[in-house]
């Protein structure tokens, strides 16, 4: 009976295709999600640059409402028509401003409500300010003050203050949660790269292990016991043949002298 060599061991070539097959799968997990990573890298990064930018453009809308503020308090305190006319002027910049930041900021379900309420208030305060600077114009500065007093508060930023607070809490929200979607895809990505290496190293230390295998047959030399010959490459062949074959070798023919002696003995004629 001939023995098996590893090569042709069922259950090694079972496991050589399972290690194949994972040392791929796994590659091609680690390509894929890799690529996932990258994405969501260059999203976050598209995502952190425009956010910068909206907060940007936030701080200066908050600047603009707070300019506008105090030109409210000063008209509010000393009733001149020129401090109306400065606290219009000031209005119209927080209002180009925030046009400005609209399209920069991101179309989320809890950034409308907040952009819905600063439009609404932006709109309030100008019609209240055309009123008062129409009511200025035709010289009717008791209505205009009656009016300043009633909505006071509709006047002050204090309103519009809160809503583009609230914006910027929502846009730290959107970056908080975009760094913890990038750290999540750099995980994966990582744990995937690791189980491609762990199943591609196995696959290396089994290809070692059937090298040493192969080389430890190769050593072994099956020998007929009844006919003294040598089994190379399926075949059958003599000494001298497997010698010439395997080695390259070629062989000559001689005596031992102690078995030249005894043939010697045995010719000798008996006394």
């Amino acid at each position: 009976m001939q023995p098996r060599e590893p090569l042709r061991s069922r259950a090694f070539r079972v496991v050589l295709v399972a290690l194949v097959a994972a040392a791929l799968g796994g590659a091609l997990g680690s390509w894929h999600t890799s690529r996932r990573a990258d994405a969501t890298l260059q999203k976050a990064l598209a995502r952190s640059h425009a956010s910068h930018e909206a907060e940007l453009l936030l701080e200066r809308l908050h600047a603009a409402a707070t300019a506008a503020d105090v030109a409210i308090e000063t008209f509010l305190t000393t009733w001149r028509t020129s401090g109306l006319d400065a606290a219009a002027a000031a209005e119209g910049t927080v209002r180009d401003r925030f046009a400005v930041l609209r399209p920069a900021l991101p179309e989320a379900a809890d950034v409308a409500p907040l952009v819905r309420e600063i439009d609404e208030t932006l709109a309030e305060r100008q019609a209240g300010f055309a009123r008062l600077a129409e009511w200025a114009r035709g010289g009717q500065f008791n209505r205009v003050r009656e009016w300043a007093e009633a909505h006071r508060e509709m006047l002050r930023s204090a309103r519009l203050g809160q809503a583009i607070a609230r914006l910027q809490e929502s846009e730290r929200q959107a970056r908080e949660r975009d760094r913890a979607a990038l750290d999540a895809a750099l995980r994966r990505s990582t744990q995937a790269a690791r189980l491609s290496g762990t199943v591609q190293g196995g696959l290396g230390l089994l290809v070692l292990w059937l090298l040493w295998q192969h080389e430890r047959a190769r050593r072994l030399v099956i020998m007929c016991a009844w006919t003294r010959t040598i089994q190379h490459d399926g075949e059958w062949l003599t000494f001298e043949e497997y010698l010439r074959r395997r080695f390259g070798l070629e062989t000559t023919h001689g005596i031992r002298p102690d078995q030249a002696d005894r043939i010697l003995a045995d010719d000798q004629p008996p006394p």
